[in-house]
């Protein structure tokens, strides 16, 4: 297999720098997951409910930095192909290179239809619930995103970013800078005001005493949340065409954007533990209640429900900005693949933007938000189990890209750490199956029915994409 040209990146504006790559990892990362997931993840586990968590705040902030630590790992395993392959498209095109073309079908496929609609329509829903929060003066947890209002607010944050982001990579990336300073400023004055209050009595011990295996099957199912609130780490590498200098950007960039953001996250939720009992947290999510708001309103009173609320909105509009930006490449690097609408490998003339992909995105991730019964539980969950599916593929395609091309990466992750990465992901794809057997097998459906779609799109156009 020899690699692509690289002709279409003559096309794109290389308009995006060390600081721009940096906020798009970090920014596309934290959304709503730092303030809401909390409370789901420390409910004591019953087998005979359903429910699975790790009701110990100490064993719930280690479920924080494992994730963080799986997250790394995976940021380090592709900060290899980033330098190997700075292109449009990033994973798709990791795939394709390096496992052939019909698995990068099948991944741009599943991400289309799955993994980046999933996202837009889930974040973009979230920014909803929060918009009407502020503006009925209800509180964010009680705030369904089944109400119409919600839907059609979140429509219209979906509409304005995606025309927003015709007008050119610089354009995306200023409303990228600005909100992602932002919303981590917000989340780090909430743990700096912490550092200032007396720690509640939890009301249980910080680690259980014995580790049970309901425990370790709560552990499992609490890391699908945290996984969630760490996705989309990866969404720079799909703009790897408008980075400039990209095989030295985009390897710092992703190091440095998810370290940030697991300090963060980490930080972020010991000050939920170190406020709050871990009782009236557990309660928070039968209230539907958010652990973010309600630590910040033991910090600064009423006022602290609307702060929270304040930086879900900035958070998840900034965050939505970056999956837009970046995820549309993908579309245009499998139009150019023939696998794709055609027209959406064109580039606007003088803005450079891939404005057919960012609307075909738009117009699919709308459908989802219009769907009844889409709930933001069942949404991650098929978007992880779909993702990390592709991550554990992608792992093994590192390996045959080293063996076909030893010279090509100037970035060279040690062996063991994909290694690690590609355990720690098949567990967590076994427990999702154990734990989420419906959710998963949509994914898997969705899989499959890409596997058969290619054997017609596919056929004849093999000896293109690999030539």
């Amino acid at each position: 297999m020899s690699l692509q040209p690289q002709t279409e990146q003559s096309e794109f504006k290389k308009g995006l720098g060390l600081f721009d790559s940096t906020t798009l990892v970090a920014g596309s990362m934290i959304g709503s997951g730092v303030f809401v997931v909390a409370s789901g993840m420390l409910q004591a586990p019953d087998p005979a409910k359903g429910v699975w968590g790790v009701p110990y705040p100490a064993l719930m902030l280690l479920v924080w930095i494992v994730a963080g630590i799986i997250t790394l790992c995976g940021a380090l395993t592709y900060a290899e192909f980033a330098s190997a392959l700075p292109k449009a498209g990033g994973p798709y095109v990791y795939l394709r290179e390096s496992c052939g073309p019909f698995w990068g079908f099948l991944y741009g496929w599943t991400f289309f239809f799955a993994i980046q609609s999933g996202f837009m329509a889930g974040v973009s829903v979230v920014f909803g619930r929060a918009a009407f929060a502020l503006f009925s003066h209800e509180s964010y947890g009680t705030v369904s995103g089944e109400l119409w209002p919600v839907r059609i607010t979140a429509i219209v944050a979906l509409l304005f970013l995606t025309f927003w982001n015709f007008f050119g990579v610089r354009m995306g990336a200023i409303v990228q800078n600005i909100f992602t300073v932002l919303k981590i400023g917000a989340i780090v004055f909430l743990i700096g005001l912490a550092f200032t209050k007396t720690q509640v009595a939890s009301g249980v011990p910080a680690w259980p005493p014995v580790f049970t295996k309901d425990l370790g099957v709560g552990f499992g199912v609490a890391m699908i949340a945290a996984l969630w609130a760490y996705d989309a780490w990866y969404m720079v590498m799909f703009a790897g065409g408008e980075v400039k200098d990209g095989k030295r950007t985009l390897p710092w960039a992703l190091v440095l954007g998810t370290s940030i953001v697991t300090v963060v996250y980490c930080l972020a939720n010991w000050s939920y533990v170190h406020v709050l009992p871990v009782a009236q947290l557990q309660h928070l999510h039968d209230i539907k209640g958010i652990a973010g708001i309600e630590a910040a309103k033991v910090m600064m009173g009423t006022a602290g429900a609307l702060f929270v609320t304040i930086a879900i909105l900035v958070s998840t509009f900034g965050c939505l900005n970056g999956i837009i930006l970046t995820g549309s490449r993908a579309f245009y690097a499998m139009a150019k693949d023939r696998l794709f609408l055609k027209s959406a490998g064109n580039l606007h003339p003088v803005y450079k933007t891939p404005v057919v992909a960012l609307i075909a995105q738009l117009i699919w991730s709308v459908l989802l938000i219009a769907l009844p019964g889409q709930t933001y539980d069942k949404i991650f969950t098929y978007v992880e189990f779909s993702s990390f599916l592709f991550y554990a593929i992608t792992v093994i395609g590192l390996f045959n890209l080293r063996a076909k091309h030893p010279g090509l990466a100037s970035f060279k992750v040690p062996t063991v750490i994909p290694i690690v990465y590609f355990i720690l992901v098949a567990a967590f794809l076994v427990n999702t199956v154990r734990t989420q057997p419906r959710e998963s097998g949509y994914g898997l459906i969705l899989i499959a029915i890409g596997a058969l779609v290619y054997l017609f799109v596919g056929t004849g156009k093999k000896e293109r994409v690999a030539a």
